[in-house]
């Protein structure tokens, strides 16, 4: 039989549940209930279950506290389902199973704080991504779990012109582009090339930038 030891109020709506062995000595094990759950089921001091139901208890207690746990994580930064469910599965002060995670995870985005479209637009327009290829965008995109007809769809109005011309600019580091050699505009090129940016838009930049000897 399990002995409910002490019950004692905690921020955010949160009890901590100390509970023993019946006729055990020893210290006490410890666990954090929603406080909604501990009223459920009147955990009181003294109080006595079978193991039955005290696991049974814990365990909704805990599912609960991964709902909890998910909407405060959404509420920190956006996130997607895959970032989400990684961030749940490190959680350090509660264990929840796949299914806890799959379930609450599942909640979050029922209610729409987990919209692709939305996070693949917001991830194209930070100031972060102002310097960056469409490829580059993609891949981190993918990274991060978002849906490929999201990606895309970001990515329909997302010219990467600027970002190339920047980048071109730093890595000649002349004031006049037709003073590079051959070996010096190739290794421009694959500068460029590494970075992300389309064939069509490093011949564009080295056009545009020798016609304007910047």
């Amino acid at each position: 039989m399990i002995v409910i030891e002490k019950i004692q109020g905690r921020a955010n709506d949160q009890v901590v549940v100390e509970y023993s062995q019946e006729n055990t000595s020893g210290k006490p094990d410890k666990i954090r209930f929603p406080a909604e759950i501990a009223l459920k089921y009147s955990i009181r001091r003294q109080l006595v279950l079978t193991e039955s139901d005290w696991e049974n208890i814990k365990t909704e207690a805990i599912s609960l506290q991964a709902k909890i746990k998910a909407f405060s994580l959404v509420a920190q930064r956006e996130r997607t389902a895959l970032e989400l469910t990684k961030a749940m599965k490190s959680t350090k002060r509660f264990t929840f199973t796949d299914q806890m995670i799959e379930i609450a995870v599942a909640r979050v985005e029922e209610l729409g704080y987990l919209d692709h479209d939305k996070i693949a637009r917001h991830h194209v327009t930070r100031s972060s991504s102002r310097l960056k290829s469409k490829r580059l965008l993609r891949y981190q995109m993918k990274g991060r779990g978002i849906s490929d007809s999201a990606i895309e769809t970001s990515l329909d109005n997302y010219d990467e012109v600027p970002a190339a011309l920047i980048h071109t600019q730093k890595q000649s580091k002349v004031t006049d582009l037709n003073s590079l050699s051959p070996s010096e505009r190739d290794q421009v090129k694959q500068y460029l090339y590494r970075k992300g940016f389309q064939t069509a838009t490093i011949e564009f930049c080295l056009r545009t930038l020798t016609k304007s000897n910047f």
